[in-house]
């Protein structure tokens, strides 16, 4: 992430500054929203993250309605636009070579990052086990009501104060002794359910990544805003959505680069064409024992 994020976070010269009514859920407090107010939108104001998601994310859209949003479908959109900085060219199965957007790889000199030895090679395996656990729960911690934007449910708070424990049980364990100081938050002391549910509702925030409010889906489903063959709005004429919000469900990730396929197939959408579906393997992870 740049170093200069929180001036755009901190300022009202390109973010609107946002702030959400209070959440009775969470004792009354209003969360910051920021909002890009530039040219470009919230994409202006991004950690420069480059985030496409998993391939199943948008293979769940197209089974939740989004027809013609399966990865297959949406992995050429992808390659399209970007120039990837270890791309192996035309041919490159998964990674653009000459669209736009420059995309490269973050630096990886962190001790953490780098397998030289069994001990380091145990943590990158805790850690990436540590991440595989919790990402269950990104896009479950807030859930949106009619009357308030967090609200965290009774199931919600309970995968919350697992998350809590789980993080404190893999860096207690011995790989991690060289980095761990002691715990700053919510501190040794809260243990039980009524002391975590009380900081998570002091501390649960936003991660800046609103989506979902007009999702692309069948004509048939009450919920769904947008025409996914479209992109119009459902009984409203002349007026199409294409942004974050035609989201069917959260990508597992950071928005923009999704957002930026939306936009790159929705433009051959409304020129009545689309590139031909790309089927290459996905990996997924050894079974573990």
């Amino acid at each position: 992430m740049p170093a200069a994020l929180m001036y755009n976070l901190g300022s009202t010269r390109y973010n609107w500054f946002y702030k959400t009514t209070p959440q009775e859920n969470l004792d009354g407090r209003s969360i910051y929203w920021p909002r890009g107010r530039v040219w470009g939108g919230s994409s202006s104001l991004n950690a420069m993250c480059y985030v496409r998601g998993h391939p199943y994310d948008y293979d769940l859209w197209e089974k939740e309605g989004a027809e013609g949003w399966s990865y297959s479908s949406v992995l050429p959109y992808f390659k399209k636009a970007e120039t990837y900085s270890h791309s192996t060219g035309p041919n490159d199965p998964y990674r653009g070579h000459n669209g736009p957007l420059a995309v490269t790889r973050g630096s990886a000199d962190h001790p953490l990052h780098q397998p030289g030895s069994t001990t380091r090679l145990e943590k990158a395996r805790v850690l990436t086990w540590s991440l595989e656990a919790l990402l269950d729960h990104q896009t479950q911690s807030l859930i949106q009501t009619y009357n308030s934007i967090f609200c965290p449910l009774q199931c919600t708070m309970m995968e919350l104060r697992t998350a809590i424990r789980l993080s404190r049980e893999i860096f207690a364990l011995k790989p991690f002794d060289e980095f761990r100081g002691e715990e700053l938050a919510p501190g040794k002391d809260a243990q039980s359910d009524k002391q975590l549910d009380q900081f998570i509702k002091k501390a649960v925030a936003s991660a800046y990544h609103p989506s979902c409010s007009c999702k692309m889906g069948s004509e048939n489903d009450p919920m769904a805003v947008v025409n996914p063959k479209t992109m119009g709005v459902y009984g409203v004429e002349n007026l199409k959505v294409v942004d974050a919000s035609v989201m069917p469900s959260i990508a597992s990730g950071n928005l923009n680069a999704p957002t930026i396929m939306i936009a790159e197939k929705a433009s051959d959408i409304f020129k009545g064409k689309s590139l031909p579906k790309e089927t290459p393997p996905i990996w997924t992870p050894p079974n573990r024992t």
